[in-house]
Protein backbone atom coordinates (compact mmCIF):
# COMPACT_ATOMS: atom_id res chain seq x y z
CA UNK A 1 0.00 0.00 0.00
CA UNK A 2 1.22 3.46 -0.83
CA UNK A 3 2.66 5.48 2.03
CA UNK A 4 1.01 8.84 1.53
CA UNK A 5 -0.83 11.50 3.43
CA UNK A 6 -3.90 10.83 1.33
CA UNK A 7 -6.51 8.84 3.30
CA UNK A 8 -7.19 5.30 2.12
CA UNK A 9 -10.17 4.79 -0.20
CA UNK A 10 -11.62 1.27 -0.50
CA UNK A 11 -13.05 0.68 -3.97
CA UNK A 12 -15.41 -2.32 -4.11
CA UNK A 13 -16.02 -4.08 -7.43
CA UNK A 14 -18.60 -6.92 -7.52
CA UNK A 15 -17.78 -9.38 -10.31
CA UNK A 16 -19.89 -11.97 -12.11
CA UNK A 17 -19.25 -13.25 -15.66
CA UNK A 18 -17.82 -10.05 -17.10
CA UNK A 19 -14.57 -11.31 -18.65
CA UNK A 20 -15.20 -9.12 -21.71
CA UNK A 21 -15.42 -5.90 -19.68
CA UNK A 22 -13.44 -6.52 -16.51
CA UNK A 23 -9.93 -5.55 -17.72
CA UNK A 24 -11.11 -2.11 -18.83
CA UNK A 25 -12.85 -1.61 -15.48
CA UNK A 26 -9.83 -2.63 -13.39
CA UNK A 27 -7.40 -0.66 -15.57
CA UNK A 28 -9.45 2.48 -15.04
CA UNK A 29 -9.20 2.01 -11.26
CA UNK A 30 -5.51 1.17 -10.96
CA UNK A 31 -4.63 4.15 -13.20
CA UNK A 32 -6.41 6.65 -10.95
CA UNK A 33 -4.61 9.89 -10.16
CA UNK A 34 -5.55 9.18 -6.55
CA UNK A 35 -3.09 6.43 -5.63
CA UNK A 36 -3.91 5.41 -2.06
CA UNK A 37 -6.56 2.87 -2.98
CA UNK A 38 -7.60 -0.48 -1.57
CA UNK A 39 -9.16 -2.22 -4.56
CA UNK A 40 -11.48 -5.05 -3.47
CA UNK A 41 -12.51 -7.36 -6.31
CA UNK A 42 -15.31 -9.70 -5.23
CA UNK A 43 -15.70 -12.69 -7.54
CA UNK A 44 -19.28 -13.78 -6.90
CA UNK A 45 -18.98 -17.31 -8.28
CA UNK A 46 -18.24 -16.35 -11.87
CA UNK A 47 -18.24 -19.29 -14.31
CA UNK A 48 -16.12 -17.55 -16.94
CA UNK A 49 -12.55 -16.23 -16.67
CA UNK A 50 -13.46 -13.25 -14.49
CA UNK A 51 -11.98 -14.80 -11.33
CA UNK A 52 -8.66 -15.59 -13.03
CA UNK A 53 -8.49 -12.10 -14.50
CA UNK A 54 -8.94 -10.65 -11.02
CA UNK A 55 -6.21 -12.90 -9.59
CA UNK A 56 -3.79 -11.93 -12.35
CA UNK A 57 -4.29 -8.23 -11.62
CA UNK A 58 -3.73 -8.87 -7.90
CA UNK A 59 -0.31 -10.36 -8.73
CA UNK A 60 0.67 -7.15 -10.49
CA UNK A 61 -0.74 -4.58 -8.05
CA UNK A 62 -0.45 -5.02 -4.29
CA UNK A 63 -3.35 -2.64 -3.71
CA UNK A 64 -5.73 -5.31 -5.04
CA UNK A 65 -7.54 -7.78 -2.78
CA UNK A 66 -9.54 -10.59 -4.40
CA UNK A 67 -12.41 -12.36 -2.67
CA UNK A 68 -13.78 -15.56 -4.20
CA UNK A 69 -17.22 -16.65 -3.00
CA UNK A 70 -20.09 -18.79 -4.23
CA UNK A 71 -22.68 -16.99 -6.30
CA UNK A 72 -25.01 -15.04 -4.02
CA UNK A 73 -25.83 -11.97 -6.07
CA UNK A 74 -24.76 -8.36 -6.41
CA UNK A 75 -25.81 -7.35 -2.89
CA UNK A 76 -23.84 -10.15 -1.24
CA UNK A 77 -20.75 -9.25 -3.29
CA UNK A 78 -20.93 -5.61 -2.27
CA UNK A 79 -21.54 -6.58 1.34
CA UNK A 80 -18.46 -8.83 1.34
CA UNK A 81 -16.41 -5.91 0.10
CA UNK A 82 -17.77 -3.60 2.80
CA UNK A 83 -17.02 -6.22 5.47
CA UNK A 84 -13.30 -6.35 4.66
CA UNK A 85 -12.79 -2.71 3.67
CA UNK A 86 -10.26 -0.83 5.82
CA UNK A 87 -10.33 2.54 4.06
CA UNK A 88 -11.55 5.73 5.65
CA UNK A 89 -13.75 6.14 2.59
CA UNK A 90 -15.69 3.70 0.40
CA UNK A 91 -16.56 3.77 -3.30
CA UNK A 92 -18.24 1.30 -5.68
CA UNK A 93 -17.59 0.55 -9.33
CA UNK A 94 -19.64 -1.98 -11.30
CA UNK A 95 -17.45 -4.46 -13.16
CA UNK A 96 -18.73 -3.62 -16.66
CA UNK A 97 -18.27 0.13 -16.16
CA UNK A 98 -15.14 2.27 -16.08
CA UNK A 99 -14.13 5.54 -14.46
CA UNK A 100 -12.19 8.61 -15.53
CA UNK A 101 -8.64 8.99 -14.16
CA UNK A 102 -9.65 11.98 -12.07
CA UNK A 103 -12.71 10.43 -10.48
CA UNK A 104 -11.49 9.66 -6.97
CA UNK A 105 -9.13 12.62 -6.76
CA UNK A 106 -12.04 14.87 -7.70
CA UNK A 107 -14.54 13.19 -5.39
CA UNK A 108 -12.14 13.36 -2.45
CA UNK A 109 -11.09 16.95 -3.16
CA UNK A 110 -14.73 18.08 -3.26
CA UNK A 111 -15.53 16.16 -0.08
CA UNK A 112 -12.51 17.44 1.85
CA UNK A 113 -12.86 21.05 0.73
CA UNK A 114 -16.48 21.16 1.87
CA UNK A 115 -16.14 18.95 4.95
CA UNK A 116 -18.81 16.68 3.48
CA UNK A 117 -19.76 13.08 4.30
CA UNK A 118 -20.75 12.11 0.75
CA UNK A 119 -19.37 13.34 -2.58
CA UNK A 120 -21.17 12.70 -5.89
CA UNK A 121 -20.06 13.25 -9.49
CA UNK A 122 -21.86 13.19 -12.82
CA UNK A 123 -21.91 10.17 -15.13
CA UNK A 124 -22.65 9.24 -18.71
CA UNK A 125 -24.55 6.24 -20.05
CA UNK A 126 -22.98 4.52 -23.05
CA UNK A 127 -23.83 1.45 -25.12
CA UNK A 128 -21.51 -1.47 -25.84
CA UNK A 129 -19.92 0.51 -28.70
CA UNK A 130 -19.25 3.36 -26.26
CA UNK A 131 -21.83 5.49 -28.05
CA UNK A 132 -22.95 8.33 -25.82
CA UNK A 133 -26.55 7.91 -24.65
CA UNK A 134 -27.09 10.33 -21.78
CA UNK A 135 -25.23 12.62 -19.41
CA UNK A 136 -26.59 12.80 -15.88
CA UNK A 137 -25.18 15.60 -13.74
CA UNK A 138 -26.99 14.41 -10.58
CA UNK A 139 -28.01 18.05 -10.19
CA UNK A 140 -31.81 18.20 -9.68
CA UNK A 141 -33.92 20.57 -11.77
CA UNK A 142 -35.15 22.25 -8.59
CA UNK A 143 -32.37 22.76 -6.06
CA UNK A 144 -34.40 23.99 -3.09
CA UNK A 145 -32.44 23.73 0.17
CA UNK A 146 -29.24 23.31 -1.84
CA UNK A 147 -26.55 25.95 -2.30
CA UNK A 148 -24.56 26.48 -5.48
CA UNK A 149 -20.92 27.43 -4.98
CA UNK A 150 -18.98 29.73 -7.37
CA UNK A 151 -17.12 26.70 -8.77
CA UNK A 152 -20.38 25.05 -9.87
CA UNK A 153 -20.67 22.54 -7.04
CA UNK A 154 -24.00 22.02 -5.31
CA UNK A 155 -23.93 21.54 -1.54
CA UNK A 156 -26.62 20.33 0.83
CA UNK A 157 -25.72 21.36 4.35
CA UNK A 158 -28.20 19.56 6.61
CA UNK A 159 -29.74 16.11 7.04
CA UNK A 160 -33.16 17.52 6.16
CA UNK A 161 -31.98 19.02 2.87
CA UNK A 162 -30.04 15.84 2.00
CA UNK A 163 -33.11 13.69 2.62
CA UNK A 164 -35.24 15.98 0.50
CA UNK A 165 -32.74 15.55 -2.33
CA UNK A 166 -32.73 11.78 -1.82
CA UNK A 167 -36.50 11.30 -1.67
CA UNK A 168 -37.64 13.94 -4.15
CA UNK A 169 -35.18 13.05 -6.89
CA UNK A 170 -35.26 9.23 -6.75
CA UNK A 171 -31.58 8.86 -5.97
CA UNK A 172 -30.39 5.27 -5.78
CA UNK A 173 -27.19 4.41 -7.63
CA UNK A 174 -24.30 3.72 -5.18
CA UNK A 175 -21.53 4.25 -7.73
CA UNK A 176 -20.20 7.66 -8.83
CA UNK A 177 -20.06 8.46 -5.12
CA UNK A 178 -17.54 8.58 -2.29
CA UNK A 179 -18.75 7.88 1.25
CA UNK A 180 -17.27 8.13 4.69
CA UNK A 181 -16.95 4.53 5.77
CA UNK A 182 -18.91 4.98 9.02
CA UNK A 183 -22.08 5.64 7.02
CA UNK A 184 -22.23 1.89 6.33
CA UNK A 185 -22.11 0.94 9.99
CA UNK A 186 -25.05 -1.47 10.54
CA UNK A 187 -26.21 -0.94 6.94
CA UNK A 188 -25.89 -3.57 4.21
CA UNK A 189 -27.48 -4.19 0.82
CA UNK A 190 -30.53 -6.55 1.00
CA UNK A 191 -30.09 -9.98 -0.57
CA UNK A 192 -32.08 -11.31 -3.52
CA UNK A 193 -33.37 -7.92 -4.61
CA UNK A 194 -32.86 -6.35 -8.04
CA UNK A 195 -33.24 -2.76 -6.84
CA UNK A 196 -30.95 -3.30 -3.87
CA UNK A 197 -29.69 0.30 -4.00
CA UNK A 198 -33.08 1.84 -3.33
CA UNK A 199 -33.51 -0.17 -0.14
CA UNK A 200 -30.58 1.48 1.62
CA UNK A 201 -29.66 4.78 -0.02
CA UNK A 202 -32.04 6.75 2.20
CA UNK A 203 -30.48 5.04 5.24
CA UNK A 204 -26.99 6.05 4.13
CA UNK A 205 -27.90 9.62 3.28
CA UNK A 206 -29.81 10.12 6.50
CA UNK A 207 -26.54 9.61 8.41
CA UNK A 208 -24.80 12.36 6.47
CA UNK A 209 -24.62 16.00 7.59
CA UNK A 210 -23.33 17.42 4.32
CA UNK A 211 -23.51 16.30 0.69
CA UNK A 212 -21.57 17.79 -2.24
CA UNK A 213 -22.35 17.25 -5.94
CA UNK A 214 -19.99 17.94 -8.84
CA UNK A 215 -21.89 17.72 -12.18
CA UNK A 216 -18.80 16.87 -14.25
CA UNK A 217 -18.68 13.42 -15.82
CA UNK A 218 -16.37 11.05 -13.96
CA UNK A 219 -18.17 7.70 -14.27
CA UNK A 220 -19.04 5.73 -17.41
CA UNK A 221 -22.11 3.52 -17.05
CA UNK A 222 -22.45 0.76 -19.65
CA UNK A 223 -26.02 -0.16 -20.55
CA UNK A 224 -26.16 -3.82 -21.53
CA UNK A 225 -29.40 -5.46 -22.61
CA UNK A 226 -28.53 -8.67 -20.72
CA UNK A 227 -27.29 -7.10 -17.50
CA UNK A 228 -29.27 -7.36 -14.27
CA UNK A 229 -29.99 -3.65 -14.20
CA UNK A 230 -31.48 -3.76 -17.71
CA UNK A 231 -33.71 -6.78 -17.00
CA UNK A 232 -37.27 -5.58 -17.63
CA UNK A 233 -39.04 -8.40 -15.77
CA UNK A 234 -42.00 -7.53 -13.57
CA UNK A 235 -40.04 -8.90 -10.61
CA UNK A 236 -37.75 -5.90 -11.06
CA UNK A 237 -40.74 -3.56 -10.93
CA UNK A 238 -42.22 -5.20 -7.84
CA UNK A 239 -38.84 -5.01 -6.11
CA UNK A 240 -38.76 -1.28 -6.81
CA UNK A 241 -42.27 -0.89 -5.37
CA UNK A 242 -41.21 -2.84 -2.29
CA UNK A 243 -38.18 -0.58 -1.90
CA UNK A 244 -40.42 2.49 -2.09
CA UNK A 245 -42.65 1.06 0.65
CA UNK A 246 -39.58 0.50 2.84
CA UNK A 247 -38.52 4.08 2.17
CA UNK A 248 -42.00 5.36 2.99
CA UNK A 249 -42.15 3.56 6.34
CA UNK A 250 -38.74 4.94 7.28
CA UNK A 251 -39.46 8.50 6.07
CA UNK A 252 -42.85 8.53 7.81
CA UNK A 253 -41.11 7.94 11.13
CA UNK A 254 -37.98 10.06 10.63
CA UNK A 255 -39.02 12.82 8.21
CA UNK A 256 -42.85 12.92 8.04
CA UNK A 257 -42.86 16.18 6.10
CA UNK A 258 -41.21 14.35 3.17
CA UNK A 259 -43.56 11.35 2.89
CA UNK A 260 -45.39 12.72 -0.15
CA UNK A 261 -42.21 12.55 -2.25
CA UNK A 262 -41.83 8.82 -1.58
CA UNK A 263 -45.55 8.10 -1.95
CA UNK A 264 -45.68 9.95 -5.25
CA UNK A 265 -42.87 7.81 -6.64
CA UNK A 266 -44.55 4.66 -5.33
CA UNK A 267 -47.85 5.47 -7.01
CA UNK A 268 -46.23 6.57 -10.26
CA UNK A 269 -44.38 3.25 -10.41
CA UNK A 270 -47.45 1.27 -9.29
CA UNK A 271 -49.48 2.80 -12.09
CA UNK A 272 -46.84 1.92 -14.71
CA UNK A 273 -46.50 -1.64 -13.39
CA UNK A 274 -50.25 -2.22 -13.34
CA UNK A 275 -50.61 -0.74 -16.81
CA UNK A 276 -47.86 -2.94 -18.26
CA UNK A 277 -49.23 -6.10 -16.66
CA UNK A 278 -52.68 -5.50 -18.18
CA UNK A 279 -51.21 -4.62 -21.57
CA UNK A 280 -49.11 -7.79 -21.67
CA UNK A 281 -51.94 -10.01 -20.42
CA UNK A 282 -49.88 -11.12 -17.42
CA UNK A 283 -52.53 -10.61 -14.73
CA UNK A 284 -53.02 -14.30 -13.92
CA UNK A 285 -49.26 -14.81 -13.57
CA UNK A 286 -48.89 -11.91 -11.14
CA UNK A 287 -52.32 -11.98 -9.49
CA UNK A 288 -50.94 -12.71 -6.02
CA UNK A 289 -48.45 -9.84 -6.24
CA UNK A 290 -51.12 -7.54 -7.62
CA UNK A 291 -53.41 -8.40 -4.71
CA UNK A 292 -50.59 -7.58 -2.28
CA UNK A 293 -50.02 -4.32 -4.15
CA UNK A 294 -53.68 -3.36 -3.77
CA UNK A 295 -53.48 -3.95 -0.01
CA UNK A 296 -50.46 -1.65 0.19
CA UNK A 297 -52.28 1.00 -1.84
CA UNK A 298 -55.21 0.86 0.57
CA UNK A 299 -52.91 1.29 3.57
CA UNK A 300 -51.02 4.23 2.06
CA UNK A 301 -53.44 6.67 0.38
CA UNK A 302 -51.91 8.63 -2.53
CA UNK A 303 -50.85 12.26 -2.17
CA UNK A 304 -53.22 13.29 -4.98
CA UNK A 305 -52.75 17.02 -4.48
CA UNK A 306 -49.01 16.60 -4.88
CA UNK A 307 -49.08 14.53 -8.08
CA UNK A 308 -48.64 15.72 -11.63
CA UNK A 309 -48.20 12.46 -13.56
CA UNK A 310 -50.76 10.69 -15.76
CA UNK A 311 -51.47 8.13 -13.04
CA UNK A 312 -53.31 10.69 -10.90
CA UNK A 313 -56.75 10.28 -12.55
CA UNK A 314 -56.74 6.49 -12.13
CA UNK A 315 -55.63 6.08 -8.55
CA UNK A 316 -59.12 6.04 -7.02
CA UNK A 317 -60.16 3.26 -9.41
CA UNK A 318 -57.05 1.17 -8.89
CA UNK A 319 -57.30 1.13 -5.10
CA UNK A 320 -60.65 -0.72 -5.13
CA UNK A 321 -61.25 -4.44 -4.53
CA UNK A 322 -59.76 -6.99 -6.94
CA UNK A 323 -62.97 -7.57 -8.92
CA UNK A 324 -63.49 -3.89 -9.66
CA UNK A 325 -59.78 -3.41 -10.10
CA UNK A 326 -59.67 -6.02 -12.88
CA UNK A 327 -62.77 -4.54 -14.52
CA UNK A 328 -61.29 -1.03 -14.45
CA UNK A 329 -57.97 -2.20 -15.85
CA UNK A 330 -59.57 -4.07 -18.73
CA UNK A 331 -61.76 -1.09 -19.58
CA UNK A 332 -58.70 1.15 -19.73
CA UNK A 333 -57.05 -1.22 -22.21
CA UNK A 334 -60.20 -1.64 -24.33
CA UNK A 335 -60.93 2.08 -24.44
CA UNK A 336 -57.40 2.87 -25.53
CA UNK A 337 -56.62 4.84 -22.36
CA UNK A 338 -53.71 2.45 -21.86
CA UNK A 339 -51.50 2.05 -24.89
CA UNK A 340 -48.15 0.43 -25.44
CA UNK A 341 -45.43 3.07 -25.32
CA UNK A 342 -41.68 3.07 -25.87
Amino acid sequence: MNNTKEPLISVIVPIYNVEEYLPKCINSIISQQYKNLEIILVNDGATDLSGKIADNYAKKDNRIIVIHQKNQGLSAARNSGIDVATGEFIGFVDSDDWIEKSMYSSLYADLAANDADISICGYVSVDKNEKYLRHCTNIPSICDNGKFLPNGLLVYESQESIMKYCTAHRYGAPWCMLYKRELFENVRFPLNKIYEDFYIMHLIMDKANKLVINPKRRYNYLKRSHSISQNSSFQKEFDLLDAYVCQYVYILEKHPDLVNFTLRRFYDQAYLTIKNIFLTGSLNQYKQKMDSLLKIMRNYPPPVDDMSCESKKYLTLLRSDMKYFVMAGRLMVQSGEWKVTG
